[in-house]
């Protein structure tokens, strides 16, 4: 496959995804007017996986997740390199490979490598899940974004790296993610050229 030239990879980036308030407007309730059962059927046929799944998410996703809000997700991760770590509650009950399986609908699984740990009421918020995924990450993280439509801890904890939505990922929010993590590449860029004048001079 080859490789899109507008990307700004240096590093990894990660985009730490709410779905509520960012994928999925509050409003949208069009697959309560679904036949869900069909459609789960339909699609078990072609990945007998979606049988497993609750009808309920497959429809959310399938008939209201916000498309221009996927579309830009989509655009953040190809233009940046970015991934895509789940921080929603959307977590809860489910695997890993179940929220793959509800991105593909979508074609986003591609993008996702891992979600945030549940911790308890009395362990602390979303923002703390955050913080201990970036904690115990195996993987160097060299920027992120967080993209949640509530604060939680989020503005004290991580000030620069959170993007409050809207009730949707809007032109706006994917602007402001953009910018981040281009300012993150030129600062590094600038970081590297001062790195190699100084080992110069020493040399």
């Amino acid at each position: 496959m080859k490789k899109n030239n507008t990307h700004l990879v240096i590093g990894n980036r990660i985009v730490f995804l709410d779905i509520d308030g960012v994928l999925q407007r509050e409003s949208s309730q069009d697959r309560f007017k679904q036949d869900l059962d069909k459609l789960q059927s339909n699609l078990a046929t072609k990945e007998q996986r979606y049988a497993g799944l609750d009808k309920y998410d497959i429809g959310a996703v399938y008939y209201d997740w916000d498309l221009p809000s996927v579309e830009r997700l989509r655009k953040l991760c190809d233009v940046t390199g970015a991934k895509i770590v789940i921080s929603s509650s959307w977590r809860q009950g489910k695997t890993l490979d179940n929220l793959m399986l509800l991105f593909k609908l979508h074609k986003l699984d591609i993008y996702i490598i891992g979600m945030t740990p549940c911790l308890s009421y009395e362990d602390g918020s979303r923002a703390e899940e955050v913080e201990k995924y970036l904690t115990n990450s195996q993987i160097p993280i060299n920027s992120f974004v967080i993209l949640d439509d509530c604060h939680f801890n989020f503005p004290k904890k991580f000030p620069q790296q959170f993007i409050p939505c809207p009730g949707r990922f809007d032109e706006e929010s994917y602007q402001k993610a953009l910018t981040f993590f281009k300012q993150k590449k030129e600062k590094r860029k600038a970081n590297n050229v001062n790195r190699e004048n100084y080992n110069n001079k020493c040399s």
